[in-house]
């Protein structure tokens, strides 16, 4: 039987839907892309392996500050609730209004990689480009991307107003499927390895060549991943609508974290144990991620890609 919150919202998300709220929140398209823009560059194989999970840890260390909050102050709002009772109004305005712009930082970011995916999966076709609009910071930006981006966000946008549970299930699917995704991809790269008798050094230098060193590798990833984990901090913003004890809170956002730390660093080490001279790929701005999986799993891998980066968009 549903249970209500005598002045409050729905009972409606159960641990799974929680689940699959963090860990879309944590994974974008970042986590596909950067192999080839940040990770493999400053940090290497072992450089990124470290970090990433080094700030895994990290940030598990905050979950449990939040899961301490949560059964305290178990209403909508997250950091602004919890600042509010703790702090008064003044401080939970400016606290609000922090949030409000890191948000929309992602949305408009998220909203609009469809369309760069798009161009990198088949930069032949060139299907959005139409309706050129102007230039900005070597970007032409058209009209045909926008429409797409301005689609989703309307689409899900319309998920979200009809009700928290049809948008819990959406975002439960999306994020399934990406766990797949990526665990097809890092499999056929253990199988392919495990084929050809590889070794360690066929991923060539772990940290990168053009670091300064190990410490140095390390430090150039760990240093954003805040950035690479946040999202994990959903779960509190949504405790009211829990139909389940809060004392399972840490658990759920330690596995979407845990959860977030394989994707990261499997990509960034299947995207250089695939390609013989990774260096040389990154160097020439390649999506390198892309290039290993066609090269491991050929028009599916391809495919394969395509269906992780959209459920990794689409799902924060």
């Amino acid at each position: 039987m549903e249970q209500k919150n005598s002045v409050g919202l729905r009972r409606r998300l159960n641990p799974m839907h929680v689940w699959a709220i963090a860990f879309g929140c944590v994974i974008g398209w970042g986590s596909f892309i950067n192999p080839g823009k940040k990770f493999l560059p400053n940090s290497g194989v072992a450089g990124t392996a470290i970090a990433m999970i080094l700030g895994a840890l990290v940030m598990i260390i905050i979950a449990f500050s939040y899961a301490y909050m949560v059964p305290k102050y178990p209403k909508a709002g997250g950091e602004f609730t919890f600042t509010k009772n703790c702090f008064g109004k003044n401080l939970a305005f400016i606290c609000g209004w922090f949030l409000v712009v890191a948000y929309l930082t992602n949305v408009p970011m998220n909203s609009t990689a469809i369309g760069l995916i798009v161009d990198g999966l088949d930069g032949s076709a060139d299907i959005l480009k139409f309706g050129f609009h102007y230039t900005i910071a070597g970007f032409d930006i058209y009209m045909g991307e926008m429409l797409l981006a301005m689609a989703i966000l309307i689409l899900f946008g319309y998920l979200n107003i009809i009700g928290v549970q049809k948008a819990a299930f959406v975002q439960t699917v999306l994020s399934s499927l990406l766990v797949v995704c990526v665990f097809t991809l890092c499999l056929s790269g253990i199988f392919s390895a495990m084929a050809a008798n590889a070794t360690t050094a066929e991923i060539d230098a772990f940290a990168h060549k053009g670091t300064a060193g190990i410490l140095s590798a390390i430090l150039a990833t760990f240093a954003i991943a805040p950035w690479a984990y946040v999202g994990f901090d959903a779960i509190p913003q949504a405790a009211e609508e829990f139909n389940f004890s809060f004392k399972k809170v840490s658990m759920i956002m330690i596995v979407a974290i845990v959860f977030g730390c394989f994707v990261y660093t499997s990509n960034n080490t299947v995207a250089a144990a695939a390609l013989e001279n990774w260096p040389e790929r990154v160097m020439a701005g390649e999506w390198v991620l892309l290039v290993a999986a066609e090269e491991l799993l050929g028009s599916f891998g391809k495919v394969l890609i395509g269906v992780g980066v959209s459920c990794a968009v689409l799902s924060p």
